[in-house]
């Protein structure tokens, strides 16, 4: 019956327009966590440049410290 073919393809195409939905869905939350991946990194990247300068200025000061010892 013609009647149940086209209901059937309109009940195919809804499955592939849910599922379309639901593909865009997980790929904005992709998205989002990529984001926030990049963003504790760059923090990341920020502390340990900061550590990194900090080592450096107790490094120096050790040397001054060490120098006027002498």
């Amino acid at each position: 019956n013609t009647s149940d073919f086209t209901k059937e393809i309109e009940v195919m195409i809804k499955g592939i327009e849910d599922h379309s939905e639901k593909s865009i869905d997980a790929m904005n939350n992709e998205k989002e966590e990529v984001k926030t991946g990049k963003q504790i990194a760059e923090q990341l990247f920020k502390s340990i440049d900061l550590i990194f300068n900090d080592i450096i200025e107790i490094g120096e000061n050790l040397s001054h410290l060490r120098k006027s010892i002498e």
